[in-house]
C-alpha cells in the first residue's frame, strides 16, 4: 500500500480526496498522499494507529509532517486524536469542507477549474512545487527555472498574453 500512495502522490495531473465519512489509519493515509483534501462538514480524520500500538506505515507520518508540520503531526499520531472538519480545516489536513454530503460535489467542482487550466503549466507546477519538499530552495529555484522556459512559447500562453494585452478581460 505504501508503494500504491507514493505512486498516488507522484501523479502528473493534481489529485484531490473527497472525505465524506470517517478516515482512520489507512484512510487518513490515503487521503495525506492526495494533493488537495475536501472534506464534509459530518465527516472525521484520525491517525489512530497508536491506538493498535502501530505506527502510520504507508508514508503517512512523513506526508502529515509536510502538511501540518511537526510539533502538530506529533501531537495527532501520537494521541491518536480524531478531528472533525472544522480542526482538520485549521490545523492545514483539509483545504475545504463541503456542506454535508457535498464532499465530491466540491472535488469535482475544483477538479473542474483545474482542468481548464493548461495542463502543461499545471504538471510543471506541481513538479516545482514537489521539488521543494525533497531540495533546499537552491534546488527549488532552479527547478523553476528549467521549467519556465518550457511554457513560454506555448499556444496557451501567447494568446492569453495578446487577449491580456488588448483589453479582452482581467486574469481571474
Amino acid at each position: 500500500m505504501g508503494d500504491a500512495l507514493a505512486k498516488l502522490e507522484g501523479l502528473h495531473c493534481v489529485s484531490i480526496a473527497a472525505i465524506n465519512g470517517p478516515a482512520r489509519g489507512g484512510g487518513a493515509e490515503v487521503t495525506s498522499a492526495c494533493d488537495i483534501r475536501i472534506m464534509d462538514t459530518n465527516a472525521s480524520i484520525g491517525y489512530v494507529h497508536t491506538h493498535r500500538g502501530l505506527i502510520p506505515a504507508w508514508g503517512g507520518s512523513q506526508r502529515l509532517v509536510r502538511q501540518v508540520g511537526y510539533a502538530t503531526a506529533l501531537e495527532i499520531v501520537t494521541t491518536g486524536k480524531t478531528l472533525d472538519a472544522e480542526e482538520a480545516l485549521t490545523r492545514g489536513l483539509v483545504q475545504y469542507i463541503a456542506p454535508a454530503g457535498q464532499a465530491y460535489t466540491a472535488a469535482l467542482e475544483i477538479a473542474e477549474k483545474i482542468a481548464g487550466q493548461p495542463k502543461e503549466a499545471v504538471k510543471a507546477f506541481k513538479r516545482v512545487v514537489r521539488t521543494g519538499l525533497s531540495q533546499a530552495s537552491e534546488g527549488c529555484l532552479e527547478a523553476e527555472r528549467e521549467e519556465f522556459p518550457k511554457l513560454w512559447d506555448t499556444p496557451f500562453r501567447k494568446e492569453a498574453t495578446s487577449s491580456f494585452l488588448n483589453g479582452n478581460g482581467a486574469d481571474s
